[in-house]
């Protein structure tokens, strides 16, 4: 094998919006540009590329146009019932990797395996990478289903416990969740990395923490701080197949 094969490998994806106006165009609709920071009218692709970790090269593989309305239409819809607030009476847990996927997720999947194909064997590939828009139960199964591990980002509000460590108390129902996961509960051991650069601006610090909160889940926690202006918190995760 070339060394230019030699390293970590790993699939990466995004939505590509471009500014497009005019009412005949395909495929045009409203999509949301990180860039103007706002919905635009235009066009989206989902774009997949191959990254090379260590030289930080992408080679893109597959483009593909997506079609907004089409998704909207098909995908599944939340029924409103009824009676009660809570959980009816007698109703039993379900299988959380049985779900059903929305038009994106499917249409997502299928780019996945068209790269995955062009890449064939040649070289090892185990990580799927994505934007919050996967940072769901939905998204992780589907890349699960491709027997590939996402990597994802969380949203700003979730909450996240450790595994209880306790001894059961012998009466009720197990206890399942222990103490919440914050940046003031995580052991000094989970700290991986810390940076500090200076810029002409303002100075930068950069820490970045992992710890494993179950068997199949790995937490990785970035704090970045800006001196004399805020402290912006952003959580990513990887997790594993089960």
């Amino acid at each position: 094998m070339s060394e230019t094969c030699l390293g970590t490998w790993v699939l990466i994806g995004d939505e590509v919006v471009i500014t497009k106006s005019g009412k005949e165009t395909h495929g045009l609709g409203r999509f949301f540009s990180s860039i103007q920071n706002q919905a635009v009218p235009g066009l989206c692709f989902i774009d997949i590329s191959l990254l090379h970790v260590e030289s930080r090269q992408s080679y893109p593989l597959i483009l593909e146009q997506l079609i907004k309305k089409k998704a909207q239409e098909t995908a599944p819809k939340t029924a409103k019932k009824k009676g009660k607030p809570g959980r009816p009476k007698g109703s039993k847990n379900k299988n959380r990797t049985e779900v059903r996927l929305s038009a994106f997720q499917l249409q997502l999947q299928r780019c996945i395996q068209q790269a995955l194909r062009l890449v064939g064997g040649t070289l090892k590939v185990g990580h799927f990478v994505y934007d919050g828009a996967l940072g769901n139960n939905s998204g992780l199964q589907a890349v699960k289903q491709l027997k590939l591990h996402l990597v994802s980002k969380l949203r700003h509000d979730s909450k996240l416990y450790f595994p209880f460590a306790g001894e059961y108390s012998g009466k009720g129902k197990p206890q399942k969740y222990g103490e919440k996961l914050t940046l003031e509960t995580l052991p000094e051991k989970s700290l991986r990395e810390t940076a500090v650069k200076k810029t002409s601006k303002l100075g930068f610090i950069k820490s970045r923490f992992g710890i494993r909160i179950s068997p199949t889940c790995l937490m990785s926690w970035s704090l970045s701080k800006r001196t004399l202006t805020r402290v912006r918190l952003q959580r990513y995760y990887c997790l594993a197949m089960i």
